[in-house]
């Protein structure tokens, strides 16, 4: 780590070197990040336009973000010489994945060399990862990297469906993979999964390491009726809350994992279905419609009632996951693992420390995919 950081620090001065030195105008558009042997983080932007630079950020918060859905802090960031910029983070920043946003002049700036851009809650944001730990050395990109498909059409009573298919390196006709369909929430996609949630990565890096099976993973976009587009993707809201509780989706998914079957090779069992939020609520429904095909079901942060307990004793296994500041969803997840237990059936519960957020779904599916999937399954058979 200190040959990294020191490495980060080299960068910085020779920015500084190149753009005070060699050239009497500034580069436009130039931020890099120095994670600093204190844990704090500085940012530097280098722009020979900026009259005034800021950053807003959940690691910009005086204290770690604990709070029920996230929250973000926008400070403005110090010239400390001309057309350079600088801002220092006030504490300490572990290791884990950040989005932030960079507005000079007032304007967000929405290219970013050398940053990822995802979008989050319709905003368009940039990724910090500060990769120190097992979990976030998950979220970095690796090679060889899972093959993705987007897929859109039309199903036989008219509805379209859209979904993102993560298939694993090597996927090959010939053989029958587990498939895991992974649902979004209000205010998401079927992009969600891949930008936040870093699925992908985190499937590359836990095939890859024969700590999971190869699987096939589809998301797919959990609504029927026609959203509006916000910015430049179609997403639920809260306006949706209503068509989710009724149960529309539910009762046409059979033509989404149709069109799997058909276009892909899984396997027909042992399969697993999974959701945060209101897709946990979507999934355990559809688990319950079709126990056969699905074996595992995973609740993450879910909106679920006790009225959608199994009506009779079940084989399928329940991992359900909550977070301790979700002080909205976190006691129906209680409540639905014991109403599991009184029927005996006996599911695996976790509680983490924070909120509704893809910090902790990111956590929760790490752990969901070495319990559903393990590789010694395939080693005993």
């Amino acid at each position: 780590m200190y040959i990294l950081r020191t490495k980060y620090s080299i960068l910085i001065i020779l920015l500084f070197v190149l753009f005070t030195v060699h050239s009497p105008i500034y580069a436009q558009g130039i931020l890099t990040h120095r994670w600093n042997t204190d844990s704090t983080v500085t940012f530097t932007y280098i722009d020979s336009t900026a009259r005034s630079v800021a950053i807003e950020s959940s690691c910009l918060l005086p204290y770690e973000d604990h709070s029920f859905a996230g929250r973000q802090a926008r400070r403005a960031m110090q010239a400390i010489q001309p057309s350079v910029w600088q801002l220092t983070t006030r504490r300490a920043i572990k290791p884990e994945l950040y989005t932030f946003r960079l507005f000079v002049n007032g304007k967000q700036q929405k290219q970013l060399p050398h940053y990822e851009s995802i979008w989050k809650r319709n905003k368009q944001m940039h990724i910090l990862l500060l990769a120190d730990s097992p979990q976030s050395q998950l979220y970095a990109t690796t090679h060889p990297q899972g093959r993705l498909d987007t897929i859109d059409f039309r199903g036989e009573k008219g509805n379209m469906f859209h979904a993102v298919i993560y298939l694993p390196v090597g996927y090959n006709d010939t053989t029958e993979y587990p498939v895991f369909y992974l649902f979004h929430g209000i205010n998401g996609n079927q992009y969600d999964w891949l930008g936040q949630g870093r699925i992908a990565n985190i499937l590359d890096h836990l095939i890859a390491q024969q700590q999971i099976q190869p699987l096939v993973v589809v998301m797919p976009y959990c609504l029927l009726s026609e959203s509006k587009f916000q910015d430049h993707v179609k997403a639920t809201n809260v306006g949706n809350y209503g068509e989710i509780l009724s149960g529309k989706f539910e009762r046409q998914f059979y033509e989404i994992h149709r069109y799997i079957q058909s276009h892909y090779s899984i396997q027909p069992t042992g399969n697993a279905i999974a959701g945060l939020s209101c897709g946990a609520r979507q999934a355990v429904n559809i688990a319950h419609a079709d126990s056969s095909t699905f074996a595992y079901v995973g609740l993450f942060s879910p909106v679920v009632s006790c009225r959608q307990l199994p009506k009779t004793y079940t084989n399928t296994l329940y991992w359900v996951g909550a977070c301790s500041d979700d002080w909205m969803f976190r006691d129906e997840a209680k409540r639905f693992v014991r109403g599991l237990r009184k029927q005996k059936i006996q599911p695996i519960y976790i509680e983490t420390i924070g909120g509704h957020t893809f910090t902790n779904w990111r956590i929760f599916a790490t752990e969901f995919l070495q319990w559903a999937y393990p590789t010694e399954i395939i080693n005993n058979k």
